[in-house]
């Protein structure tokens, strides 16, 4: 089933476009899923990394899906990187060592 053109009203603002672009400059940044006009062409493929020419690319269309649907920045956030996070957080600040003493508490936590 192929996706159905989103409402003309909820088209992506310019600003949000390049907002997009510049940040795919400053970190990486792949496309999530394959992104299609309200034609049905198919913009870019999924799993392709964006760089700045995503602006010039997708500004001049409307898209069927949100473009942060979209799109994923590398390296995405996780379970894992929370926990290293909130770890780390653990034993360098003294106020969430206290809220997470050592032991069983603390793994439960994390």
């Amino acid at each position: 089933m192929s996706p159905t053109p989103r409402d003309s009203a909820d088209a992506e603002s310019p600003a949000f476009l390049r907002a997009v672009s510049e940040l795919a400059q400053r970190r990486p940044m792949v496309t999530a899923r394959a992104i299609y006009d309200h034609l049905g062409v198919k913009l870019l493929e999924a799993a392709v990394p964006i760089d700045g020419s995503l602006y010039d690319r997708l500004n001049s269309r409307r898209l069927v899906m949100r473009l942060d649907e979209c799109v994923a920045t590398e390296p995405m956030v996780d379970s894992a990187t929370l926990r290293d996070a909130a770890a780390a957080a653990i034993e360098r600040l003294p106020f969430f060592a206290a809220m997470a003493p050592e032991g069983e508490a603390r793994e439960a936590l994390l």
